[in-house]
């Protein structure tokens, strides 16, 4: 389990170097920049331990990468087949974040006014037609809007199908959701969505008892 979160840590290091390069930064700066995140102690611990935090951080900057190439892309050939791939990239990154954790909403939200600044650009272009602009509108709300959703439910249904039974984590969820969990029996403790009420015991009320008297004493 641990090498997931190595390999990841790992892999943020190259996708520093390339997202600096995508913005045309020399290669000495885009070095110095995967330099810095190779050293850096936060970043180094994280990556040995079991947490999401690997992954969110990796797919962070993988969205950051893509979307990089994307904006590139666009200025050059909108719609082409590069074009169409990086911003589809992009969108299953985006999934793929916000799946490792609701932190990765503020991602979505950063690639979020950065369409918004691009389309109200080309909402100014005399050169851009309203035809033309609302294809720009729907391939973006598509690919970064529909496609991290769609994504996201289906790791869902994965988890759903894969983790059916009861399990030692059973106590984080509420009743209603272990009902539904299969290899453990719920009729002594779920009424229904009602709260069910369960008689204390004798011997435990005399321990209680017993338990303030000596307090007392």
């Amino acid at each position: 389990m641990r090498m997931v979160p190595a390999i990841l840590g790992i892999a943020t290091v190259p996708l520093a170097y390339l997202t600096m390069r995508g913005l045309d930064c020399r290669a000495t700066t885009a070095l110095l920049a995967a330099v810095f995140v190779t050293f850096e102690n936060g970043l180094v611990t994280q990556s040995r331990h079991i947490l999401l935090d690997s992954p969110l951080l990796f797919f962070t900057s993988l969205t950051t990468f893509l979307w990089v190439g994307f904006c590139n892309e666009d200025k050059r050939h909108p719609f082409s087949e590069g074009w169409w791939t990086w911003l589809m990239l992009t969108g299953l990154s985006l999934g793929a974040v916000v799946s490792c954790k609701w932190v990765g909403l503020f991602t979505i939200a950063t690639i979020g006014f950065s369409t918004v600044y691009q389309l109200w650009n080309l909402l100014g272009d005399i050169r851009v037609s309203p035809r033309l602009w609302i294809r720009h509108f729907m391939a973006r709300a598509l690919c970064l809007i529909l496609v991290p959703i769609m994504l996201y439910l289906f790791i869902f249904e994965i988890h759903f199908l894969v983790l059916a039974n009861s399990g030692e984590g059973d106590g984080f969820m509420s009743a209603e959701f272990q009902h539904t969990l299969g290899g453990r029996s719920m009729q002594d403790t779920y009424a229904g969505g009602l709260p069910s009420y369960v008689p204390p015991d004798p011997a435990d009320r005399g321990l209680d008892q017993r338990h303030r008297d000596r307090v007392c004493s």
